[in-house]
């Protein structure tokens, strides 16, 4: 029981890391996150043993779940919780999301030993997902930062129709060209 507690808030910890400034995640969002993982989670194989009201799941469901979230609220494919990607016991993967951007920390809390005998419950799924949403955010905040220097548009006011169809096509070019950089 105290191993789980201490999991929880090393998770915590973690998820409030990655989200900058030890940031909370808000209720509504998290019950947001929450009600549309359910229908999923509901169908998921659980590990054995697991009591029905602390049902957990391998990791390689989480990525599945985490895949789906994206896939149907942004249309959105992230890299490293692909379906079709193999998983193995020792790591994510060397060029998906988390090993780019997540703390070390992170990784460490999720290859932990607890967690590879013991799975993730639903709410270590709610945690992931907002995780990876904060990440998305901030990936896509530094490119539109690095466009707006590139381009010498002040950040702090208004810009012309014209010039947000320049700010545009490039954050689009720098966006679709990341992976080449």
């Amino acid at each position: 029981r105290r191993d789980r507690k201490t999991l929880d808030g090393n998770i915590q910890t973690a998820v409030g890391e990655a989200l900058g400034c030890g940031g909370q995640l808000d209720e509504s969002h998290r019950a947001a996150i929450e009600a549309t993982l359910k229908p999923i989670w509901r169908t998921l194989p659980k590990i054995s043993g697991g009591s029905k009201g602390n049902a957990r799941i391998e990791r390689r469901f989480l990525r599945y779940l985490v895949h789906r979230y994206f896939s149907r609220t942004a249309s959105l494919l992230v890299r490293g919780f692909e379906p079709s990607r193999p998983t193995n016991a020792s790591a994510w993967a060397g060029e998906d999301v988390l090993s780019q951007r997540v703390p070390a920390y992170v990784e460490s809390v999720l290859e932990s030993q607890h967690v590879q005998v013991n799975g993730f419950d639903l709410a270590d799924a709610v945690l992931m997902v907002a995780t990876v949403e904060q990440l998305i955010f901030d990936s896509e905040s530094a490119i539109l930062e690095e466009v707006y220097q590139n381009q010498r548009k002040p950040m702090v006011r208004s810009v012309s129709e014209a010039g947000l169809g320049q700010v545009l096509v490039e954050f689009m070019v720098r966006w679709l060209m990341a992976e080449d950089a």
